[in-house]
């Protein structure tokens, strides 16, 4: 109990493979902090095949699209998110414009 409570459910974000911080049982709402590039979990970018550097929250707030084997690889804005599968759904990925995070990750991936 004292581990859960401090590493959270144990379920990752599908993007970007971060934990969930939510440590109360029962929980439907999976959310984190901390959200990493999706380029962590192996996304790449369509026309370069580089590993994506931008991070959920900023990801969640573009106008940007995706797809893979959970959208039957069909785009999808990735605004949209939750209406690829109950997962998608389960999570709730807070937009962030401020770019903060994906600067760090483009110096490090690039």
């Amino acid at each position: 109990l004292f581990y859960e409570t401090l590493a959270g459910c144990g379920t990752c974000c599908f993007w970007c493979g971060a934990p969930c911080e939510c440590s109360e049982p029962g929980h439907m709402t999976h959310s984190t902090n901390y959200h990493r590039p999706s380029g962590v979990n192996g996304c790449t970018l369509k026309k370069s095949n580089k590993l994506s550097a931008e991070i959920c929250t900023s990801l969640v707030a573009s106008g940007k699209r995706f797809k893979n084997k959970d959208t039957k690889w069909k785009w999808v804005r990735i605004k949209d998110y939750k209406s690829v599968n109950d997962y998608y759904k389960s999570w709730n990925i807070t937009p962030d414009t401020s770019l903060k995070g994906s600067a760090y990750w483009k110096a490090v991936f690039y």
